[in-house]
């Protein structure tokens, strides 16, 4: 999965990305792991199967349905 930011400025875009295991982030130079709950509220669908991410991330989904209605 691909997550981006809403931030203020297009200097401040992040984008966060999901990994199946946690020695694949080895493969993307300077990224770092955060936690779930250090995603920011406001986030865009950039890359997800919505018919399985709902589902297996509802914390993250609801985040991401917050931010679209807005």
């Amino acid at each position: 999965m691909m997550l981006g930011s809403h931030p203020p400025t297009r200097k401040d875009y992040e984008v966060f990305i999901g990994v199946p295991q946690r020695e694949l982030l080895a493969l993307f130079e300077g990224v770092t792991e955060i936690q779930e709950y250090e995603l920011p509220d406001k986030l865009i669908a950039l890359v997800i199967r919505k018919d399985e991410f709902d589902g297996r991330f509802p914390a993250i989904a609801a985040k991401r349905i917050a931010a679209a209605k807005s």
